[in-house]
Parts: structure tokens; sequence; C-alpha cells
């Protein structure tokens, strides 16, 4: 058996320590497996708190991009419709549609529909000759639909 050599002055109890004595299950050297445990269950908490808040903060941000567009849509729409000529087929009464793809644009295709935008013409009954135009934008987002309403008149 190698003793280490002693140092120092007695401690309180009257014995003297040992150089470099830490306990009796520890090495000086490296860590134990539970420490290892330990810290890698810290940092996977770490992991799935930061991943949880990529996945929210992504989602947002499709939702004000889909929300976004969908406003820039139904301001389109209303533009067109209050600049168009009173006898315009798209200002008779009744419903009218309208597909648009992501962007924004006129979808030509089926499979480009991602927005669809609606508005109903009817007879404001306060005053005679002014029509109403209730116009909306609606969307999917995963299984909920969304959608964007307002209200504009005309004569």
């Amino acid at each position: 058996m190698i003793r280490k050599r002693l140092t120092g002055v007695p401690a309180a109890t009257g014995r003297r320590r040992y150089a470099g004595w830490t306990g009796p299950f520890r090495s000086s050297a490296g860590f134990s497996i539970i420490e290892f445990v330990f810290a890698v269950s810290v940092v996977g908490y770490v992991l799935v708190g930061f991943s949880a808040t990529a996945n929210t903060a992504t989602m947002h941000f499709r939702h004000f991009r889909n929300l976004s567009q969908a406003v820039a849509i139904a301001d389109a729409i209303t533009e067109q419709l209050l600049i168009m000529d009173a006898s315009d087929d798209s200002l008779r009464e009744g419903t009218h549609t309208r597909y648009y793809n992501r962007t924004g644009a006129r979808a030509r295709r089926l499979g480009d529909r991602f927005y669809t935008g609606m508005w109903v013409v009817s007879n404001y009954e306060d005053v005679p000759g002014i029509r109403r135009i209730d116009i909306s934008v609606s969307w999917m987002e995963k299984y909920h639909e969304r959608q964007v309403n307002w209200t504009t008149y005309r004569n």
C-alpha cells in the first residue's frame, strides 16, 4: 500500500490528512456515471424546450403570413369592386367567388387554390341606390378554417 505524503497541521480531530484525498469512492480524474446521466438529462430538457419554442414560433409566423396575405387579397378585391363600372357582372346581386394561390395571385388550376375570396352583393335597405358588399377571404390552417371579413358600400 502506497500512502501519500502527510501534509499540513493536524485536523481538529487530531488526525492528519493525506494530500489529494477527495473521498472514499471518488477519483479526482473524470466524472462519475451519476454526474454524466444528470448532465445528459439537463441538456435533454433544454433541447426539448428549444424545439418546442421553435415549433411554436414557426406556427405563429405561418399564421401571420397567411393572415397578412388574406388581408391583402380582401383589400385587392375591395379596390377592384370599387373601381368597376356599376353594371359589371361582379356587382350584380348574389354571391361571387374567386380562388387565389399562396402568393395572392388568381389560381389557374384546381391544385393551386389556397385562399377563397367571396363577396356577397346586396341592396342596402337604409339608403336606396347603395349596395352593400360583404367580402370574405378564407383559408385552411392545419384542420381549422380561418377567415377575414369586412364590409364596404358603393352605388
